[in-house]
């Protein structure tokens, strides 16, 4: 699903999640300029809080969700402009913060 650019883009995560509610799913995050991608440990409920955190950390707008049946998760599609995330790298969402996991 492509998303609007800006803010309105954040209430159209939490509305095609709630369309697409799959618990189980995880959060992988595509960076768009290096080809590479961030899997996020979180909550479903997290997802577009940990989608907001990334988005104002690397000064972008996420793109697009959609979800991967096969792959069990939800992926969005942004540019990481400031490149301060490691890619690719597996994160975890807790307590509001973004933690290193393994890569």
């Amino acid at each position: 699903m492509q998303l609007t650019y800006g803010n309105e883009g954040f209430t159209e995560i939490k509305s095609f999640i709630s369309d697409n509610n799959h618990k189980n799913y995880s959060l992988a995050i595509n960076d768009e300029l290096s080809g590479c991608r961030i899997e996020v440990l979180c909550d479903i409920t997290d997802i577009p809080d940990v989608v907001s955190f990334i988005s104002t950390l690397e000064h972008d707008f996420p793109d697009s969700i959609v979800t991967d049946e096969q792959g069990k998760r939800y992926i969005v599609n942004m540019k990481f402009v400031k490149g301060r995330l490691k890619v690719p790298y597996v994160y975890e969402w807790k307590r509001g913060r973004l933690l290193e996991k393994f890569n």
